[in-house]
């Protein structure tokens, strides 16, 4: 799985490079080997203004679908550890949700294999 980081207004250092990274790491946990690419994108939407002008915005490819999330805070750090939880939340929810429930699997009495049997 990739990571991509891209910044606009915004300086990405070594350090919040590794803060991004670590929490999305984090945020997809288990379904790493279901994410093809994860774009990551922090932008300062006021530039010298200041206030609460940072958005990061994730696109997650999962599965065939595609998982969006953003956050809008006062530091790149913050924005992105907001965004990853968000990321969290929203892959459980599609993880659930597309997971056979036990009521659906109750008729189930045999499964033929690929022989036939």
């Amino acid at each position: 799985m990739n990571i991509e980081i891209r910044a606009t207004n915004v300086e990405v250092t070594a350090a919040l490079e590794e803060h991004i990274t670590r929490k999305i790491r984090a945020a997809i946990g288990a379904q790493r080997d279901h994410l093809d690419r994860v774009l990551v994108r922090i932008c300062d939407v006021n530039g010298p203004k200041g206030g609460r002008d940072i958005h990061c915005h994730v696109v997650a490819r999962l599965r065939g679908r595609t998982l969006v999330v953003h956050d809008l805070a006062e530091d790149s750090y913050e924005a992105a550890a907001h965004a990853a939880a968000r990321l969290s939340e929203l892959m459980v929810s599609v993880v659930e949700r597309h997971r056979p429930s036990r009521t659906s699997m109750r008729y189930v009495t045999s499964v033929i294999g690929p022989s036939g049997r």
